[in-house]
């Protein structure tokens, strides 16, 4: 067995570091992914939040033309979609 084998690739790249999301528990309240630590549970650590969150806490906020972006995520397509009038999410690099 590989050691990637249990690795989510899929949930790594939807919370890449860079990209904003907004908490679901705070709405209207945004951040930054600093890292994703895919052996850490829970893995993804926000720049201004010293408790790092799961997947299922967070809605990924994606950019659209002219400074609109979409916010929701699209692995829980059961959640509501919204449109917000945010700063567009950089482009990470790899």
């Amino acid at each position: 067995m590989s050691a990637d084998a249990d690795f989510d690739w899929e949930e790594a790249f939807t919370y890449r570091p860079g990209l904003t999301v907004e908490l679901k528990a705070k709405p209207g309240t945004y951040d930054t992914i600093a890292r994703y630590e895919a052996m850490m549970v829970p893995s993804i650590w926000l720049e201004n939040d010293p408790v790092p969150r799961y997947p299922h806490e967070l809605y990924v906020v994606c950019p659209l033309p002219n400074g609109v972006s979409f916010v929701g995520s699209h692995t829980h397509p059961d959640l509501p979609l919204r449109v917000a009038n945010l700063p567009p999410c950089p482009t990470p690099g790899f």
